[in-house]
């Protein structure tokens, strides 16, 4: 697991994760780099759908000392290829509003991004593939 991620990202990180189990197709990605003389994991993503699904789900998370490098851009071009390959139509990602990184990362990508209903505090990006 990513090592120098803050407690509320590993908490959105399990949440996601938990969220998306019962999916059979499910997909990751796992960047690694030499830190000190030591491989470490850096950054992964996640893609979760069902085998008769047009829509996947995404997640992507950087360690902190990572983020704004291009390494989750790099993690969500190699999602989005693998959605494409199987046939998604579309692919989701729900998050924390507060999360200004990620909304930048998901619009360079070409995502748009809406509220749910009558809540702000998660924000829906969706990519039409």
């Amino acid at each position: 697991m990513l090592s120098r991620l803050t407690a509320q990202a590993r908490r959105y990180w399990s949440l996601v994760s938990a969220q998306f189990a019962g999916d059979t197709q499910t997909s990751g990605f796992v960047a690694l780099a030499h830190v000190r003389g030591h491989l470490r994991q850096v950054g992964q993503s996640r893609l979760w759908g069902g085998p008769q699904a047009s829509v996947c789900h995404c997640a992507v998370i950087v360690d902190e000392p990572w983020q704004r490098s291009g390494l989750g851009h790099q993690l969500m071009q190699h999602l989005i290829a693998t959605a494409r390959q199987r046939g998604y139509s579309t692919v989701c990602s729900v998050d924390r509003s507060s999360h200004y990184g990620l909304h930048r990362l998901f619009k360079r990508l070409g995502f748009s991004s809406r509220y749910p209903q009558g809540d702000f505090s998660e924000i829906i990006h969706e990519l039409k593939l």
